[in-house]
Formats: structure tokens, C-alpha cells, sequence
């Protein structure tokens, strides 16, 4: 959600913190962290850093590495946000948009395979899930839908935050920001996320390949109509392309220059007869004016009104010509 939609947040509560005492002022450590800043840079997952040799603090908006932390650069971006904050003590503050990228993928990607309950969302801020409560919802009914969708919001399975906002419009939104999440519990929240239509990792994989035979079959039943289109079209098109050859006409595939002119069929009338688009082309300094005329005569048609040339000129033209020209 944006900032300048939100008007009013309540029920605000962050869980999954490890370390809740203010931020300290002091880097707790001297040893030298074995992770690098590069490391952290390309994406990393909660349990590496849980693991470090470092003590490792977990708060509601960053993890803080104490120690030393070699190779910090000036940057720090991940997934093209700024993810990596040098504090003056020497630690370092690791936004939750740099950690648990992979995770995040697929749970983001389990929304192309079936309805989720909510919609997970990622920018320079984070991750979050965002649900829009139905506006012909009123009173009770609203109330209820609201706290069912906050209720049900599995805290125990993930680091974030959750909430309820109401817009400028008046409609409600239950709001929770998607932080880290320990691989753990990983399927149990697939599961929830997916009402039970995806339980596992192992599922989004099955639900991956099922999607991808679904699209392959998809596109050739596309194709297979295009090429019936296309072969009516054509089965259209060629008594007219022979009566154009027989006129003296042939195709015309090349560049525009002073003088041209050329027709396209255009399309086929109800009393079978046959409308024409006539393109003449005329000088313009060193590219082309054009007039276009919709007639179902072949012959003694004149230009019309001359167009300029399109901000994107191609400079080459398509259709039948008279042999003669």
C-alpha cells in the first residue's frame, strides 16, 4: 500500500524479534565475522546468519552483525535496494530486504499457481502480504472478515509485523510485513498462505510442472487456432492475390520512393466483393508523406488527404503494385 493511501493503521504488533532491548550503542564483539559484506550482498538466509561467530540481533526493522565484518563497501545493495548500513561503532545493519530473497521468491511464485490468501507484495521497503477486504461488506459482516483474515495471520511461523488499515476511500486492509521466515517453517506457512492448496516446497515444485504442461498445451492450442485463422484468411486472400496477378499487379516488399503506389485487400464485404486499402507515397524531404484510401476499385482511385511521415519511419512499404509503375 502506499503512504498517501493510508489513513488509519491499528492493531499494530511485530513478533518474531530475538533481541528486544533497544538498539546498543556498543558493538558487543571484537571477533571478525565469517561472513564477508559481499556475501550478504548477494542475498542471504536467516539461519546463515544465525549461525555466524558473531552475536547476531534480531529487531523489528533490521538484524544487527556485531564484530567485525570484512570487505563492508560504501553501497551495500541487494536485489537493487540499499540493504546494508555501516553503523558508527563498526556493525552492521542488515535491512530484512536483503535476507530470505530465495524463500521470498517462492512464495511470491505459489500465487501464479492457485488463489492465496493474500498478496504478496516486494519493494525497496520489504515484503509484505496485503489483503483487501470485500467493500460490499458492512457492519458485523466487515468487522468479522477483517479479524478472521488478522486472527488467522500465523505469527508463530514467521518474523514481521501485522496490522489493520483503513483507507482514504474507507476500505480495510489487513497488512502484514513478511521479514525472514526460518526454513522450518517453511511448509507449514505454504500451507496456510495457500489454504491448504500447496503444502510443502516439494508442492510448488509439483504445482510449478503441472502449471508449465497447463501453459505448453495452452500455447499450442493458441498457435493451432492462429494457424486456422491464418489458413482461412489465406483461403480468402488467394482468389484475390490471382485476380491481382491477372490484373498485372505483383507484390511489393521494398522501400518507399516518390510516386508509389500500392494497394492492400483490406477485407472481404457481405455481397462478396472486395474493399482495398490504396497507400500513395510522395516526396518529403529526405523521408515520405503518405495518403491512405479504403475503395472497392482497383482503378482511377486518387490520393486523399497526405498524412506526414510516423514519429518511428520505416521507410519500406508492403502490398501490390501495378508491373507497369
Amino acid at each position: 500500500m502506499t503512504e498517501t493511501n493510508k489513513k488509519e493503521i491499528t492493531n499494530k504488533i511485530s513478533f518474531g524479534v530475538s533481541d528486544t532491548k533497544a538498539k546498543r550503542k556498543l558493538n558487543v564483539s571484537n571477533k571478525v565475522a565469517n561472513i564477508t559484506a559481499e556475501n550478504i550482498e548477494r542475498g542471504v538466509s536467516i539461519e546463515t546468519l544465525e549461525t555466524l561467530n558473531v552475536p547476531v540481533m534480531r529487531y523489528h526493522t533490521q538484524i544487527t552483525i556485531h564484530g567485525k565484518l570484512p570487505s563492508i563497501s560504501d553501497y551495500g545493495y541487494v536485489n537493487g535496494y540499499k540493504a546494508l548500513i555501516k553503523n558508527k561503532n563498526g556493525s552492521m545493519g542488515v535491512k530484512y530486504s536483503a535476507i530470505d530473497g530465495e524463500k521470498k521468491a517462492l512464495i511470491k511464485e505459489t500465487q501464479r499457481y492457485c488463489k492465496c490468501r493474500m498478496h504478496f507484495h516486494e519493494n525497496s521497503q520489504g515484503a509484505e502480504l496485503v489483503k483487501g477486504i470485500d467493500r460490499n461488506l458492512q457492519g458485523d459482516d466487515q468487522k468479522t472478515a477483517v479479524s478472521s483474515l488478522y486472527d488467522s495471520i500465523p505469527t508463530d511461523l514467521f518474523i514481521g509485523n501485522k496490522y489493520i488499515m483503513r483507507d482514504i476511500y474507507g476500505g480495510y486492509y489487513v497488512i502484514a510485513g513478511f521479514q525472514a521466515i526460518p526454513q522450518k517453517n517453511l511448509d507449514a506457512f505454504i500451507a496456510w498462505f495457500t489454504s491448504g492448496a500447496i503444502i510443502s516446497v516439494t508442492g510448488i515444485d509439483t504445482a510449478r510442472e503441472e502449471y508449465n504442461i497447463k501453459q505448453e498445451a495452452r500455447a499450442v492450442q493458441v498457435q493451432k487456432e492462429r494457424d486456422d485463422i491464418e489458413a482461412k484468411k489465406q483461403a480468402v486472400l488467394q482468389p484475390i492475390v490471382d485476380n491481382l496477378t491477372a490484373l498485372g499487379f505483383e507484390r511489393y516488399d521494398g522501400k518507399q520512393y516518390d510516386g508509389l503506389h500500392i494497394i492492400q485487400p483490406k477485407r472481404l464485404c457481405d455481397d462478396g466483393s472486395v474493399k482495398y486499402r490504396h497507400i500513395f507515397y510522395k516526396k518529403y524531404g529526405t523521408k515520405h508523406k503518405r495518403s491512405y484510401v479504403i475503395s472497392k476499385e482497383i482503378k482511377g482511385v486518387n490520393p486523399g488527404k497526405w498524412n506526414n511521415p510516423d514519429k518511428y519511419y520505416r521507410g519500406t512499404a508492403k502490398g501490390y503494385k501495378r508491373t507497369a509503375e
